[in-house]
C-alpha cells in the first residue's frame, strides 16, 4: 500500500500512528471486515457515540457490544 504523501512528514516526525486491524493482504471491505474493523476502533475510543441506529442493524449490535464492554450491560 502506498502511503499518501501527506501523511509522510508526520509519520517520519514520529506525529502520526498507522494502526490496522487488517493485514496487509486486504483489499475490500466486507460487511464481516467493516464489523471487526468497528469494533477494533471503538475499543480503542474512550467514548462511542452513535448518530443514528437503525432497529437490528449493524451500529445497533456494535452498540451492544461497546455496553457489555463498558459492563453496562
Amino acid at each position: 500500500m502506498r502511503l499518501p504523501s501527506d501523511w509522510q512528514k508526520p509519520l517520519s516526525d514520529s506525529r502520526l500512528l498507522i494502526l490496522s486491524c487488517f493485514s496487509d493482504g486486504i483489499r475490500r471491505v466486507i460487511a464481516a471486515l467493516a464489523a471487526r474493523r468497528n469494533d477494533f476502533v471503538a475499543a480503542l475510543a474512550d467514548e462511542v457515540w452513535f448518530a443514528h441506529i437503525a432497529p437490528g442493524g449493524e451500529m445497533e449490535h456494535l452498540s451492544g457490544r461497546v455496553a457489555a464492554w463498558a459492563g453496562m450491560v
